[in-house]
């Protein structure tokens, strides 16, 4: 059997944090209920969706953010701007 090493873990990182959050749930089920210190109705909603953008984000490479940001400028130069002057002039 091969032993346990960095490499095993930074491979596997995400499957042991699986195992060790569900050992902790059989352990402390209070943790994740409504009515627990996590008060997750709030903490999934927002702090879950903040944690998922934040990572994927980080994870975008620079050429495809520019690339991004050139196609947001052009769509904000081209149609939007228009509309929201014509919309605030009333023509």
């Amino acid at each position: 059997m091969k032993s346990f090493n960095n490499q095993h873990l930074a491979k596997y990182w995400f499957l042991y944090g699986v195992l060790i959050l569900i050992i902790l749930a059989l352990i402390y089920p209070e943790l994740g209920s409504n009515e627990g210190p996590l008060k997750p109705d709030i903490t999934v909603k927002y702090g879950g969706i903040i944690i998922i953008f934040l990572i994927n984000g980080c994870s975008i490479r620079s050429g495809a953010i520019a690339i991004f940001n050139s196609a947001v400028g052009s769509l904000l130069g081209t149609i939007i701007t228009p509309v929201l002057l014509y919309m605030m002039v009333g023509y």
